[in-house]
């Protein structure tokens, strides 16, 4: 552990996130708790002869250095915690009209509404210095959206999100809190003003803008329902997914299949890795470096694209500077960055299985490639590794799947061997797709309606799951 000093501060970062988070409401249980550690401290300073205790004192109770750097890093996370629970999220403004302008980072259209976030840069007449985000919300103008990285003024009905309004309801605040939301504003849509003139040009809204061409091409060459799936697992796009689809994959504890993750990311370092095989090693590795970073705001930078994308460009900058990767600290260094630009990001349920599950996967590592030697030319081995290796990982993210959605399912023990294999080819071929664009039709028309048939496979067989969603028993 002293190897992986940066572990360390994760975890003190956690600890002390959730501390901060929770102390108000459980402070003496906090307090209780730590009463405990020094009643164990003292029984164990008395019982030293005893061969075990003496070797848990030396591990928790004379490694000062790494104690110190733990209680360092909860304090830290504390802290935090509740300066940004002060700056970003306690306003009094609740159903008041303000005055607001800012620069549109994302929009999307729902139903009769558009949806902007916004990142504000005054709010009734006063310029902010903090970086804060809002959810703007309007009706459907027949026109146009407003572009990208357009700077807006308004006005509108300021609006704080919903709590939590019994034990199994969905508690909006938090859920917007991880996502760095603030609060949203309703307003009418002749009430905003796009600036043209000073429209914020910004290297990230350009590849915004062409992840919505990407998603037009894929709604004129496929049907409304696969497009709408081939959104969600080449891009990231959910929003366009039917509630009662996410209702599915959710029953059938599937949602990891349609969340870009650490998957897509290494089909497309594999397939750029041959791609680029006659170029120089470090010329090829700095491209990967710049091209991840384009794939995470591709791909609508959640937590899962981010940590595996970040995890990627960490292994390829140690290669670049002749230095040894250690997966477990480049989780912890991906985990650190995500916490540094919003510290309730760690309530996020799809950051939490996607650590977690990578964690799983890190432990069977080892196991992995002793395997990989004995039977390499045995496929069949590597179908029960997969099987195996998916139980696990599903029994560690299994507490949260019943925390936050309430249901069992047993589909995700077949979903590794059977839909696995169907969505690599999914990504291969809608991937290729996407970057040919119209161009050659004659090859590209062929290639489209199989994607299609391929999606409408994948879509049905998702279907088949073992869930009651009503009560979240297994169904035989």
């Amino acid at each position: 552990m002293k190897k992986r000093a940066i572990c360390l501060i994760a975890i003190g970062l956690i600890f002390g996130i959730i501390g901060g988070q929770y102390l108000p409401k459980y402070g003496p249980s906090f307090f209780g708790y730590f009463c405990v550690i020094l009643f164990v401290n003292q029984w164990i300073q008395k019982k030293e002869e005893k061969q075990f205790l003496t070797r848990l004192k030396k591990i928790f109770f004379r490694e000062k250095t790494w104690i110190f750097l733990i209680v360092i890093s909860v304090l830290f996370g504390a802290i935090d915690c509740q300066y940004e629970e002060k700056k970003k999220y306690h306003w009094d403004l609740d159903q008041q009209e303000v005055s607001f302008s800012g620069t549109i980072l994302q929009r999307e259209q729902k139903e009769e509404q558009e949806y902007y976030l916004v990142l504000l840069d005054s709010l009734n007449g006063k310029k902010l210095n903090s970086k804060i985000k809002i959810k703007l919300v309007t009706r459907k103008n027949k026109d146009t959206m407003i572009s990208y990285g357009s700077f807006v003024t308004g006005r509108g009905i300021w609006q704080e999100f919903q709590t939590q309004r019994n034990e199994f309801g969905f508690h909006e605040k938090n859920y917007q809190k991880a996502k760095g939301i603030s609060a949203k504003i309703q307003a009418e849509r002749k009430q905003i003003q796009e600036r043209k003139n000073e429209k914020r040009w910004d290297w990230k809204s350009s590849i915004r803008e062409l992840r919505e061409a990407f998603g037009k091409i894929l709604e004129k060459h496929l049907g409304e329902e696969e497009s709408s799936l081939a959104k969600a697992l080449l891009l990231g796009k959910t929003e366009d997914l039917s509630a009662q689809a996410k209702e599915i994959y959710q029953d059938s504890s599937l949602a990891h299949l349609i969340a870009i993750s650490g998957s897509h990311v290494s089909i497309l370092f594999g397939v750029l890795q041959r791609l680029g095989k006659k170029c120089a090693k470090r010329l090829k590795q700095i491209g990967l470096l710049f091209f991840f970073v384009f794939f995470s705001i591709l791909a609508g930078e959640s937590a899962s694209v981010q940590r595996a994308c970040i995890c990627t460009g960490l292994s390829l900058l140690a290669s670049l500077l002749s230095r040894k990767s250690d997966s477990y600290q480049n989780l912890a260094i991906s985990l650190l960055f995500l916490l540094w630009q919003n510290p309730f990001c760690i309530f996020d349920i799809g950051l939490q299985l996607s650590y977690l599950g990578t964690l799983a996967i890190l432990t069977c590592q080892k196991k992995k490639q002793s395997i990989k030697q004995c039977y390499l030319k045995r496929k069949w081995e590597s179908l029960k590794e997969e099987f195996f290796l998916t139980w696990k990982v599903n029994f560690v993210i299994f507490p949260i799947l019943m925390v936050s959605f309430h249901k069992v399912s047993l589909a995700f023990a077949f979903s590794g061997i059977l839909l696995n294999p169907l969505l690599n080819v999914i990504l291969l071929l809608g991937y290729f797709l996407l970057g040919i664009g119209n161009g050659i039709e004659k090859i590209a028309n062929p290639l489209w309606k199989i994607l299609h048939l391929l999606l409408r496979y994948f879509s049905k067989s998702s279907r088949r799951n073992f869930t009651n969603s009503r009560n979240g028993s297994i169904l035989d």
